[in-house]
């Protein structure tokens, strides 16, 4: 089974300045970070940060995989595929 992402999403990594190939990652995947902090990369490497908005409000009973807002009901395959605070449920 794979790990479960957490909510949020990571920042936005920059290209400058240019990363060293050499850099160790302190993370691998979410479950590796503690509460709610995301496994990112940013400043070169993977690493536990806090996530950018985080939804966190609750979805309803019976849903399958699509975004709360009845208007975009396309699947999804998580929260950050969904526009504002909707949640792929």
């Amino acid at each position: 089974m794979p790990p479960k992402e957490k909510p949020g999403a990571c920042p936005k990594e920059l290209d400058f300045p240019p990363c060293k190939p050499s850099v160790k990652n302190n993370c691998e995947v979410d479950s590796d970070c503690k509460e709610t902090l995301k496994c990112c990369k940013y400043q070169c490497k993977k690493q536990c940060v806090p996530p950018l908005g985080a939804k966190t409000n609750p979805c309803p009973p019976n849903t399958v995989s699509k975004c709360l807002d009845k208007k975009y009901n396309d699947e999804c395959g998580n929260d950050n595929q969904c526009p504002g605070t909707d949640r792929c449920c």
